[in-house]
């Protein structure tokens, strides 16, 4: 199984260039992010469930209400009360589950920075840490 900090210490113990093939390694787990479905999928199952939360939410407010009143709402009252909730709750699902497809994103695009630093400058970080530490 693969274990970054193995990685490291093979850097530090044995030979820096490991340093760069882990920048590989996390390139390639940083492409592999910003290619995969994985994004739309968080989209259509983070609307689906904003959706089913908003809805357990309306229910719960709909049974306190009639638990209150000891009788079931009317089908005006009912209409009314979804008109004033979804004006509350804004009603846009798909803002919040855009908002969790971007941070994915965001999160593969760190991955490849940081994957490409490491790659291009992992043994000259890892030297200059063993040299600055007198770790030899």
């Amino acid at each position: 199984m693969f274990q970054p900090t193995k990685m490291f210490v093979l850097a530090f113990m044995c030979d820096p260039a490991w340093a760069n093939r882990f920048g590989a390694l996390i390139v390639i787990v940083g492409v592999v992010f910003a290619f995969s479905d994985i994004p739309d999928a968080l989209l259509v199952s983070g609307e689906k469930w904003q959706k089913a939360r908003a809805e357990f939410m309306f229910r719960a407010i709909v049974e306190s209400m009639e638990d209150e009143r000891h009788e079931s709402l009317s089908n005006a009252e009912l209409k009314e009360l979804r008109r004033k909730f979804d004006a509350i709750t804004g009603g846009d699902y798909e803002l919040d589950a855009k908002q969790a497809k971007h941070r994915f994103l965001f999160v593969g695009v760190v991955i490849v920075c940081v994957g490409t630093f490491m790659h291009g400058l992992g043994d000259w970080l890892v030297g200059a840490i063993k040299q600055a530490s007198c770790w030899t």
